[in-house]
């Protein structure tokens, strides 16, 4: 992987919203430019895509640390691209579309932690909060709870009959007051950067990976599964099972799965640098 394509990259300082990796607040580019209360599991962070809820509840949110930018292939497959040099579905011409993650607290659904991911245009209202503060980070350790309601609204098709348009879905963002993260939020936090961080749970999917998908999706017939997606992934597993006779599966987890185990961290001093967008260490889990 090249240096500029990999999320390990030590160029903080120019750590831009328009390149796959780390973004500082304050530089997300122009427009048009480039559950109820579970048993909580901290062993998994679960990826979060925001989606019109039962009754129209809103999300509410505590974020965390900064923001990372990834390149999101839907179609004709499914995976985080490693950037346009080494993708040859993205050099066919089908371009990926940029998301933003970021760690984050589900108040909704007993401070869980999820890996929230979204477009520009939710990440652009915390970013707002940023610059109308002064600089102080939405996702800092003094900092506001984010609610967030999604609405897909309905129109009338050529039938007659009305329907959900998902393409002109919309996120209505509002901060609460500012509060300060407990000590037991603080201690989750901790406890959970030694085993686990941002640039490994987007990883992108090998250039090898790539090919084979893009190849798949130019022969794919209708009712087949979207290479890279869940039941493509699982397709493959139970081939391999078939083929080895062994229940395992050596397999690369799902490229939209939203489950990232915690494991094998490269970060030890995650939480120190978590919160502060001066730090230059990239190593760390933020």
């Amino acid at each position: 992987m090249s240096e500029q394509n990999t999320p390990t990259s030590n160029t903080h300082e120019t750590a831009q919203a328009d390149s796959f990796g780390f973004c500082d607040w304050g530089t997300l580019p122009e427009k048009g430019k480039r559950k109820g209360d579970g048993e909580r599991n901290d062993k998994f962070v679960n990826r979060l895509f925001l989606k019109e809820t039962e009754k129209g509840k809103p999300y509410r949110l505590r974020i965390l640390g900064r923001m990372f930018k990834i390149y999101r292939h839907y179609n004709p497959i499914r995976a985080i691209s490693p950037g346009e040099k080494q993708d040859v579905c993205w050099q066919a011409g089908n371009i990926p579309k940029d998301r933003y993650t970021i760690l984050a607290m589900d108040r909704n659904d007993n401070n869980r932690f999820v890996l929230l991911e979204a477009g520009i245009s939710v990440f652009r209202e915390f970013e707002n909060y940023h610059e109308l503060s002064g600089g102080k980070n939405p996702g800092g350790e003094e900092a506001p709870d984010w609610v967030i309601k999604v609405v897909v609204p309905e129109k009338k098709g050529k039938d007659g009959k009305y329907f959900k348009d998902k393409r002109s879905t919309e996120y209505k963002v509002m901060h609460d007051q500012v509060t300060s993260l407990t000590e037991e939020e603080r201690a989750r936090i901790k406890e959970l950067l030694k085993n686990w961080n941002i640039q490994k749970a987007n990883a992108p999917a090998a250039p090898e990976l790539i090919a084979e998908m893009f190849e798949q999706a130019k022969v794919r017939k209708d009712g087949e599964p979207v290479p890279g997606s869940g039941a493509w992934w699982r397709a493959r597993r139970d081939a391999e099972k078939d083929d080895s006779g062994d229940s395992g599966s050596t397999t690369p987890r799902e490229s939209f799965n939203e489950e990232t185990p915690a494991g094998d961290s490269d970060s030890s001093e995650g939480f120190d640098n978590m919160f502060d967008d001066s730090s230059g260490n990239e190593n760390t889990a933020y």
